[in-house]
């Protein structure tokens, strides 16, 4: 149990059984230093994650050196069906969702008075018109009512906020089994209702998936296999999260109202290992993300210890970490979230032996992507065939290709921009074994834009290899 003033917590306690009176009381010594303020209470419930507001009676005000209540006739103070529901905000971008019915839901500035919002700063919902962005000059918040239809607690939402901090709504406490959710084919965005955490299994026990169907957080996903179940780097879900559901055909599901007590104590365990095996609160720098299920093969078919990490860069900037995780028959994959504002070419390294090895793959990064399955993964690797190099890099007007071949074979050469156009296609003979330059026209190669380009070398055996080039 909790004491305000004003906002500002000013005393806490928590409940101690006293034996000669069969009874639970709160010893709650207050703090302040001025007198006949109103005090307003909050209770703290750990087993169903609720933060009750509007205790009543709301008649205490603080008094210096005064005692309300005795043992024998404590101050009785209930809670109501009220809730406060607080978000901590991350800089940027935070997928958001609500867990109880407010009267504030109908105006963004009501809902979103307790965000510290500075000019820019943006909320949007999936469908066409749910669209707000603060102006600090007017301190409100555009198109508040989002084209009256308001804010609603069976969808999630996009925030960017340039300040950390923390939205705080009161409202009706919600039963998560009475709350349905809709989902239409393709992407969903959906809430997350219960209170308290719970494992991806048992958060989605009341939906029927398909296969193929996936559910993704900001910085993980998962992926439905009829044989598997539910697989990737998304083990739970989270109270005032919201998730994006990719849905084979339609459908709805109901959460579950309560939790298993063992669910609850395996949450931080599993939240721990998610902000180190992901981006954490970094990725609140990107709005989009895509999903990537991989495959790491290496020469000789080494097998690589569980808990390796694979690193996704643009640049050199991290994009995405994750982990290679065993999926059972001697199989691994990594469940790998991409995340990005633009087309750009994400490459990936592999950290081994406290080195950075890079892999042979170059995607080019597209919003909400789902790249690789579990039967089919991407699969990425250091070996090469050939010894190639590529020279010069970055270039202009020419660019050369050498390539020492092991046996004479048909080599394509395909250029792609960050958007995945391919620029350049042409197929060239190594007519036997050993060293050949290849020099790609340069009426074609002088005339690209400026920018970063895949270059992908596929042999007539089937061997691939992709490089990242750059023209200045």
């Amino acid at each position: 149990m909790a004491a305000f003033v004003g906002g500002e917590c000013v005393g806490l306690s928590s409940p101690k059984y006293v034996e000669a009176y069969d009874m639970w009381q709160v010893f709650l010594t207050i703090y302040g230093d001025s007198e006949n303020k109103p005090v307003e209470f909050r209770a703290w419930d750990a087993s169903t994650g609720k933060l009750y507001s509007d205790l009543t009676p709301a008649d205490v005000t603080f008094k210096n050196n005064t005692i309300v209540g005795t043992p024998v006739a404590p101050k009785m103070i209930a809670t109501t069906n009220k809730i406060l529901q607080t978000i901590a905000l991350n800089k940027g971008w935070n997928w958001i969702a609500f867990n109880n019915q407010s009267a504030a839901f109908s105006d963004l500035n009501r809902a979103l008075q307790s965000v510290a919002a500075v000019d820019g700063d943006e909320l949007k919902g999936q469908k066409s018109g749910q669209f707000s962005r603060y102006s600090g000059a007017q301190k409100l918040w555009s198109n508040a009512t989002l084209n009256d239809a308001g804010l609603v607690n069976t969808s999630m939402y996009m925030l960017r906020v340039t300040n950390p901090g923390e939205l705080a709504i009161s409202g009706t406490a919600l039963n998560p089994a009475d709350v349905t959710i809709n989902l239409v084919q393709g992407w969903n965005w959906i809430p997350y209702i219960p209170t308290v955490h719970m494992t991806l299994k048992e958060a989605m026990s009341g939906l029927t998936p398909s296969e193929g169907d996936i559910i993704k957080s900001m910085t993980e996903f998962a992926v439905y296999d009829k044989n598997l179940g539910w697989i990737g780097s998304l083990e739970n879900m989270n109270a005032n999260a919201g998730y994006m559901y990719k849905a084979a055909q339609q459908s709805t599901f109901n959460y579950p109202a309560t939790t298993s007590l063992q669910t609850q104590q395996a949450t931080a365990v599993r939240n721990h290992a998610a902000m180190v095996n992901g981006l954490g609160s970094h990725a609140s720098k990107y709005e989009h993300n895509a999903s990537m299920i991989a495959q790491v093969v290496l020469p000789n078919n080494e097998q690589l210890p569980e808990g390796t990490r694979i690193i996704a860069k643009a640049g050199n900037e991290v994009r995405g970490i994750a982990t290679i995780t065993g999926i059972g028959n001697g199989r691994q994959r990594v469940f790998l979230s991409l995340h990005g504002n633009a087309s750009e070419a994400i490459r990936f390294v592999l950290e081994k032996d406290g080195k950075e090895i890079p892999l042979n793959k170059i995607i080019p990064f597209k919003q909400d992507a789902v790249l690789g399955s579990i039967d089919n993964p991407i699969v990425l690797t250091t070996e090469s065939g050939d010894e190639i190099s590529i020279y010069p890099n970055p270039f202009s007007n020419r660019l050369n290709i050498t390539v020492d071949a092991k046996q004479p074979k048909t080599v394509t050469i395909m250029l792609f921009n960050t958007m995945g156009t391919t620029v350049f296609h042409q197929a060239y003979t190594l007519n036997y074994e050993g060293k050949h330059l290849l020099q790609l026209d340069a009426n074609i190669i002088g005339k690209l834009p400026v920018g970063i380009y895949q270059l992908r070398m596929t042999s007539s055996n089937g061997e691939s290899n992709v490089f990242n080039v750059i023209k200045k």
